[in-house]
């Protein structure tokens, strides 16, 4: 349904980030060398270089953590259209993560978590890794049968059950 490409995730995680690590083998490799002939301004002038390209690497694995898809689809739908597009819908590990997703028109985004389809008391994260984080609204997560998908209101940031055949906007 959806066609599969190259993103910006995928670029990161495929080229950019061994590229950075490469990089940084080299001039540390470098510096060794460089200790015994070099003064130390030219081991800091090196050692400047390395934090800069590590603060690049760094820096570009912050900017791609989540994108605001502006399409509403139910969650079935996102998912198959992140795992397509990206990698799955958003995981959230803590509250500075979570705000990053309050950007957009949307009332309402599809996060990753959804209830488990044997334990109907867990939650779990689309993308397979649980990182203890929630952040419930006030009588929630709902007990109620079908509300099974998890959405962000983006107002508060706080998370509610919904019916996974809601449409709704939603985060990479």
């Amino acid at each position: 349904r959806f066609t599969k490409h190259f993103t910006h995730s995928r670029l990161y995680k495929h080229f950019i980030a061994p590229i950075c690590l490469f990089i940084v083998l080299c001039y540390l490799f470098r510096l060794n060398i460089e200790l015994a002939i070099y003064d130390i301004y030219n081991t800091m002038k090196i050692t400047g270089i390395v934090l800069f390209i590590l603060g690049l690497c760094k820096l570009n694995a912050t900017l791609i953590r989540h994108y605001y898809i502006n399409e509403k689809m139910t969650w079935p739908d996102a998912q198959e259209y992140c795992r397509y597009h990206y990698e799955d819908l958003s995981t959230v590990q803590n509250l500075s993560e979570l705000q990053l997703l309050s950007i957009g028109t949307a009332v309402y985004s599809w996060i990753g978590l959804h209830r488990n389809d044997e334990n109907a008391s867990e939650w779990n994260w689309s993308g397979g890794r649980d990182t203890g984080f929630r952040r419930w609204g006030s009588e929630e997560p709902s007990s109620l049968s079908g509300l099974d998908c998890v959405r962000v209101l983006i107002r508060t940031t706080k998370w509610s059950a919904a019916q996974c055949s809601t449409l709704s906007h939603f985060s990479v």
